[in-house]
């Protein structure tokens, strides 16, 4: 099975090794590449929507600590 980092950083690599065994791969690893950035964008906007929310969360327990 092939990684995604080695997706990213060899794609013309992989898709020689592929068209050595008959199979056009181009289009595929290509959208793979894409998704994988799509995937990390999304991720990292959660990331930054969970630090916010737990920052708010401790805003809150003061609050409610100081009556």
């Amino acid at each position: 099975m092939l990684q995604i980092q080695r997706l990213r950083q060899e794609p013309e690599v992989i898709i020689a090794g592929l068209k050595k065994r008959g199979i056009d791969a181009t289009q595929t690893v290509n959208m793979l590449i894409e998704l994988d950035g799509e995937r990390r964008q999304i991720r990292h906007s959660l990331e930054d929507k969970q630090a916010q929310s737990n920052a708010l969360a401790k805003e809150i327990g003061v609050f409610f600590k100081s009556g």
